[in-house]
């Protein structure tokens, strides 16, 4: 019986002691943060009298560096149409434009509030050889005005329509637009590769001539 009973003593304290030594790690992954650098601090020898062992060399540290958003200074400037700080509701003919469009009152008023957020919007637009798929819908007008109704198109069909009416939405908002192609175009033309709307002037005849470059390049560009 104590033999018996040893052996169920001894099973049962092996089993608590790894138990605890499973629980212990488990806890300890759970609280590990990748995203904080560990740093090796040597031990500290607490008066412990040892003659013989010899005192181990201070361990090297690494100093990780983080940019600081306070520190950080930003080399973006406004485009010269907004240093002014000229944030003008939109004009009752540009609410009509957009009103025509399906947009409500009260939505063509908050759209012309979003320049306050986002005082510059930048595209990339994917000219890559994949836009030739044809997988992409267009939406086009029906006989009837009030209804549309979606073909099957070319990606990149699909895509020089989107950018055609945001760009026409940014000169109507007189938000500052710039589109990029993500490969040159190669079609000769000044500014061909990245184009803007509403950059340097809100005057509605220099963003009027760039809304028409911005079409000439649309429908030449093809995917490469």
């Amino acid at each position: 019986m104590n033999i018996q009973r040893s052996t169920y003593l001894i099973t049962n304290t092996l089993a608590l002691s790894s138990y605890r030594q499973n629980t212990d790690h488990n806890s300890a992954m759970a609280a590990y943060d990748p995203s904080i650098p560990v740093i090796a601090v040597p031990l500290q020898n607490n008066g412990a009298s040892s003659s013989t062992a010899a005192a181990a060399p201070p361990l090297a540290t690494a100093t990780i560096a983080r940019p600081s958003l306070t520190t950080t200074k930003s080399n973006y400037q406004l485009p010269s149409s907004r240093q002014l700080g000229s944030l003008l509701q939109i004009p009752e003919t540009q609410i009509s434009l957009l009103q025509k469009q399906g947009y409500t009152r009260g939505l063509s008023t908050s759209l012309s509030q979003t320049i306050r957020t986002y005082p510059l919007r930048i595209w990339i637009v994917d000219n890559s050889g994949s836009m030739s798929n044809i997988d992409g819908h267009r939406f086009v007008e029906t006989s009837s005005s009030n209804n549309v109704k979606t073909v099957p198109c070319s990606r990149w069909d699909e895509i020089k329509d989107c950018v055609l009416y945001h760009a026409q939405l940014a000169s109507v908002l007189e938000s500052p637009s710039t589109f990029r192609l993500l490969n040159d175009p190669g079609l000769g033309m000044k500014d061909c590769h990245q184009f803007s709307i509403a950059m340097e002037s809100t005057d509605p005849s220099v963003m009027q001539s760039e809304m028409s470059h911005v079409r000439d390049i649309m429908n030449r560009a093809q995917p490469s």
